[in-house]
């Protein structure tokens, strides 16, 4: 993520975010369903990628600032 050419935040090899210029990171899991969907927050994305390996078909996994 970048604003100017200048980054906002960064991210280690394990997830864990380092914010450089203020700032949230939030690691989210959605899962989609027949006739709903559910959203899963986590603060690094080892632990969202644990979450998102448990659930077989219809989710996957974004960012957000």
């Amino acid at each position: 993520m970048t604003t100017a050419g200048k980054s906002l935040v960064e991210i280690n090899q394990k997830g864990s975010a380092k914010f450089l210029r203020g700032g949230f990171l939030m690691w989210v899991v959605t899962v989609f369903e027949t006739d709903t969907f559910r959203c899963f927050e986590y603060d690094t994305k080892e632990e969202a990628i644990r979450t998102l390996k448990a659930f077989k078909n219809n989710a996957i996994l974004s960012f957000t600032n």
